[in-house]
């Protein structure tokens, strides 16, 4: 079946990538992920997603990963961030972000240019910025920033290999590469330094300026933010659809979570006009009304 799809351009690989739009089944396995605070397995499952809703053909670095996510949060669930926070101890007003300007201030400052060559005797390794969006301990960046390793001008293929034979080979790779790794990742720490997810202009007392960085779980966390909802009320939405708007389980499970929003908003709507005639027919001289049945169930 044909289904709506939007472009991006990613801001280090610089191609350009299809992504389709999030189904709810997909939003509430994700919502899962976050509640129970698996970060290893939630990154497992954003990959999976990536190879279902995108035609990507090459393993893409964490920040375009992040960027994919970022457009498929902002089309599928909305664009807008509300933050309700305050000021010096007193309520604030709401603070709105549009998530698209994110990925326009990365697309602007993110030169794409970080891989690097390093090559000893007839071992070339080429690195670039980690794959992973989860990141816990320095192996998993070793790993991750490898984009490829040959030996006498033959590729391995080191992306084809599993975790432990990726392990292995960096385990017997000269202390040359290791150290020259270390030096890439403060280089690449110290050129992002300037480059923040979010800035806190507004000087209020949650939030704290946050800062690109593809060595760590910031981007993971930051995506766990975007993404959170109540996954109880997801289920209880789920009811209320398919009990009184008729349609199946299948059909709200394929939906996108805007287009939730938007039959549970109108809804709402209804039961709001029903509760309003129900009102006026209890006025002196006026014959009583049906009340809509959504009235205190949404």
């Amino acid at each position: 079946m044909n289904t709506f799809c939007f472009n991006l351009t990613l801001p280090i690989s610089k191609k350009n990538v299809r992504i389709r739009e999030l189904k709810n089944i997909d939003f509430k396995n994700i919502l899962k992920f976050i509640q129970n605070n698996d970060n290893q397995n939630l990154s497992v499952y954003l990959d999976y997603l990536l190879s279902i809703y995108t035609d990507l053909d090459f393993v893409p670095t964490n920040i375009d990963k992040f960027c994919i996510f970022l457009m498929l949060r902002s089309v599928s669930i909305g664009n807008v961030i509300e933050l309700h926070t305050t000021k010096d101890g007193k309520k604030a007003p709401i603070i709105k972000i549009l998530i698209n300007s994110i990925i326009d201030n990365l697309e602007k400052n993110l030169s794409g240019n970080y891989e690097q060559i390093l090559e000893k005797n007839d071992i070339k390794v080429i690195i670039d910025l980690p794959k992973s969006l989860y990141i816990n301990k320095i192996e998993n960046i070793f790993q991750d920033i490898i984009k490829e390793i040959y030996i006498s001008e033959d590729a391995i293929g080191y992306w084809e290999l599993d975790k432990v034979e990726r392990e292995e080979i960096i385990n017997n790779l000269d202390s040359y590469f290791s150290k020259e790794i270390y030096k890439h990742i403060g280089k690449i720490g110290n050129d992002l330094k300037h480059i923040l997810l979010f800035e806190n202009k507004w000087n209020v007392d949650e939030l704290n300026d946050i800062v690109l960085n593809p060595f760590c779980d910031i981007l993971l966390e930051f995506l766990k933010n975007l993404y959170n909802r109540n996954l109880l009320n997801y289920f209880e939405i789920g009811y209320v659809l398919c009990k009184h708007a008729r349609i199946s389980l299948e059909y709200f499970d394929n939906m996108i979570p805007i287009e939730t929003e938007i039959y549970i908003s109108q809804m709402k709507k209804e039961a709001k006009e029903a509760e309003d005639r129900e009102k006026h027919s209890r006025e002196p001289g006026r014959q009583s009304v049906n009340v809509h049945p959504l009235n205190n169930q949404i």
